[in-house]
C-alpha cells in the first residue's frame, strides 16, 4: 500500500521551513522635540512607548518630530522623513498618530548589528553606504509678527491709566530672539476746561532681546516714547527708559501658524513731564515705573 501525501499540507510543509528562527528585535528609539507642536512631549513619549522600545543609550535611533505647519508634523529618522497629517486634533490623540508614523520609519530601519550573524567581508564603497548620515539640526522657529492691545498704569495717583497699541516682528537667532516694536500711548483728556487741562499721545520705538521655551517668551530691551502734551500747555519732548515683558501663548490645531497671547511688562523711565498749577498737586503726571498688560495675536511667516 502506497503512501501518498496530502496535497493540501506541501504548502505548510514549506512555510514552516523558510520561516525565521527568530523574530527580529524592535529598534530603540529616542525622541527629540522641536518647534512647537500640538501635543506635549510626555503626550508624544506615552504614545510611542506603547509601540517602541524606549532608549537613552547612545545607540538607539534618534526621532526628530517637529515643528509642525498647515501641512502637519514632520518626522524624521536618520535620512528617513515624513510629513504626519493629524487635521484638527491635538494631544494624545494627535500623538497617537504620530506614534503610528514613527513605527512605520523605525519598522523600514535596519536591524540592530548586535541581533545578527557577522555580515561577510564588503567593499569599502558598501561598509561606507550602511553608516546613517548625521542627524541634521533642528531648524530654527520662523519669524513672526504680533499686534497687542492693552493699558498701563503709574504708581502715582496722578500718572493715569495709558491705553497702549503695539505691533512688534520677532526674528529667532541661535540662541535668543531680536524684537523690534512699534506703538502708541494715548491718554483722555484730564481736567478739562481747567487751567491744568491735560491730554497726551506717545509713539514708542523698543529694541528688545530676550529667550523663548515653547509658548513663553522673555523680552528686555530699551525703548523710546516722542511724546505730545496738549491742554493748559503745549509741549513735545521724549521720554526714554527700558522694560521687561513675559509673553505666554496657545496655538490650535485649526490655525497652527497663529498665536493668541497675553502678556504683562514693567517699563522703568529715565525722566518724566508733569501738568500742575502753582501751588496745587500735578494734574497729570508721566510714570517713574508703571506696569501694563496687554492680549494679542501673532502669526508665523514663511511656509
Amino acid at each position: 500500500m502506497s503512501t501518498r501525501w496530502p496535497l493540501p499540507l506541501v504548502p505548510c510543509a514549506l512555510l514552516a521551513a523558510s520561516a525565521p528562527v527568530t523574530a527580529p528585535a524592535a529598534t530603540a528609539i529616542q525622541l527629540r522635540t522641536t518647534g512647537e507642536l500640538p501635543f506635549t512631549p510626555e503626550e508624544l513619549e506615552q504614545a510611542a512607548g506603547a509601540r517602541l522600545a524606549m532608549s537613552a543609550d547612545t545607540g538607539a535611533a534618534v526621532v526628530i518630530v517637529g515643528p509642525a505647519d498647515a501641512a502637519g508634523v514632520q518626522v524624521r529618522m536618520g535620512d528617513r522623513r515624513t510629513v504626519v497629517v493629524i487635521g484638527a486634533r491635538a494631544g494624545l490623540a494627535a500623538a497617537r498618530i504620530v506614534a503610528l508614523a514613527i513605527a512605520e520609519l523605525a519598522a523600514e530601519a535596519p536591524a540592530d548589528a548586535s541581533t545578527e550573524q557577522p555580515p561577510e567581508p564588503q567593499a569599502p564603497s558598501a561598509i561606507a553606504a550602511a553608516i546613517p548620515p548625521p542627524a541634521s539640526s533642528p531648524p530654527r522657529p520662523p519669524a513672526r509678527i504680533s499686534v497687542a492691545l492693552g493699558g498701563s498704569k503709574g504708581l502715582d495717583a496722578a500718572e493715569p491709566f495709558t491705553g497702549t497699541c503695539e505691533a512688534d516682528v520677532t526674528v529667532p537667532l541661535a540662541r535668543f530672539d531680536v524684537v523690534g516694536t512699534l506703538g502708541v500711548w494715548d491718554v483722555p483728556t484730564r481736567h478739562a476746561g481747567l487751567a491744568d487741562e491735560a491730554s497726551f499721545v506717545a509713539g514708542v520705538v523698543r529694541a528688545s532681546a530676550g529667550w523663548r521655551s515653547g509658548p513663553w517668551q522673555l523680552l528686555l530691551g530699551p525703548f523710546v516714547a516722542p511724546y505730545r502734551l496738549e491742554g493748559g500747555v503745549d509741549h513735545t519732548g521724549v521720554l526714554a527708559g527700558g522694560g521687561a515683558m513675559l509673553r505666554v501663548g496657545r496655538r490650535f490645531a485649526a490655525a497652527p501658524k497663529v498665536q493668541v497671547f497675553g502678556s504683562f511688562r514693567v517699563d522703568a523711565f529715565a525722566n518724566r513731564v508733569r501738568v500742575s498749577v502753582v501751588g496745587a498737586e500735578a494734574s497729570f503726571a508721566s510714570p517713574r515705573l508703571a506696569a501694563g498688560a496687554a492680549v494679542g495675536v501673532g502669526w508665523d511667516l514663511g511656509n
